[in-house]
């Protein structure tokens, strides 16, 4: 999802939102290997540099966005 951009004559910055599933394991005590796998949804937000000319897209490194 997109939450913010900007838009420049050579690129377009924007901030995006990435909900995702994970796959957690951990032990299974009982015996039953399928209590063993656990899935969680996730959240993280990314902010991104993209080229223009070149289509090449920079994931930029910011403090202040969650991480993944």
């Amino acid at each position: 999802m997109v939450l913010s951009s900007v838009e420049t004559e050579q690129k377009i910055q924007f901030k995006i939102g990435i909900f995702f599933r994970e796959v957690l394991t951990g032990c299974a005590c009982s015996d039953d290997a399928s209590q063993a796998v656990v899935y969680e949804n996730g959240y993280c937000e990314l902010a991104a540099e993209l080229d223009k000319a070149t289509a090449f897209i920079l994931f930029i490194k910011n403090n202040r966005t969650k991480k993944c």
